[in-house]
């Protein structure tokens, strides 16, 4: 299967028809533009998910959208990939106001790419949480590797545990008894694709095993579900280690923020 054929299968279960398991955010469907409001005004809390519309129509639906959100007192995000249409939407968005963020790289792995990945190695052993007791260990490799707190994430995790057990699998990989990578997916119903998130293994472990362990972990809890690709978005700069155990990236992202207090044009 091609890139092309890939991003197609994306963009229609992903951005066009994604399954939003939290009540807190609401999807709509808005002619040529798919849109995400959620619980806070914060602009990584709202986005325009997806839109294709002709170059003729641009100034319409940019208008459009900044005053959907405005309205309902929300920054938002604009998320281009590169095959989105109009091709000049990038430009256009900075016209009217938008900071661009720094591009990120889809990544997919197709998950019957499982044999190929070798077991972790000696000593790291991985393990898939289903206790939420053991969630701080997730927090634990977070904090270390981000070098800030995040033990916000316990509390996420748990909430999807408990209320959504079957849409997510959550992995920690331990050096003995010390927990040193994180990986977890979230699952749609009937979905072709699974969204991995959460991968980090800190600086003293040794990246490929850990990782690569990880990867194969999720990777046949999503097969066992029927998912046939993994996705994941990371900086591009990070995009190495994840192609060193199958993913392929398949488009860049570049996430638009409009956090201005009123429309400017």
């Amino acid at each position: 299967m091609t890139n092309d054929d890939v991003l197609a299968l994306f963009d229609e279960e992903m951005r066009r028809k994604p399954a939003i398991a939290d009540p807190r955010y609401r999807f709509e469907l808005a002619g040529r533009v798919a849109r995400i409001l959620g619980p806070t005004h914060e602009s990584y809390d709202n986005c325009v998910i997806f839109s294709a519309f002709q170059p003729g129509q641009t100034d319409r639906i940019v208008v459009e959208q900044i005053t959907y959100f405005e309205d309902r007192r929300r920054g938002f995000e604009w998320k281009v990939l590169d095959h989105d249409k109009p091709d000049n939407l990038p430009r256009r968005l900075v016209d009217y106001g938008f900071q661009p963020g720094e591009a990120e790289t889809l990544h997919v792995l197709p998950t019957d790419a499982v044999p190929r990945f070798r077991a972790p190695a000696a000593g790291i052993a991985v393990q898939r949480i289903e206790d939420e007791a053991r969630l701080p260990d997730v927090a634990a490799v977070h904090t270390q590797v981000w070098r800030d707190d995040r033990g916000w994430l316990v509390e996420e995790l748990a909430r999807d545990l408990a209320e959504r057990p079957q849409a997510i699998a959550v992995f920690v990989a331990c050096d003995a008894e010390n927990p040193v990578g994180t990986l977890w997916a979230r699952f749609a119903p009937s979905g072709v694709f699974a969204s991995v998130w959460g991968a980090a293994v800190v600086p003293e472990a040794p990246e490929a095993a850990v990782l690569g362990g990880l990867v194969t972990a999720v990777t046949r809890a999503a097969a066992e579900r029927g998912v046939r690709f993994l996705a994941i978005t990371t900086p591009t700069a990070a995009g190495s280690a994840l192609t060193r155990h199958g993913f392929r990236a398949v488009s860049r992202i570049r996430n638009f923020a409009w956090r201005q207090p009123g429309l400017r044009r």
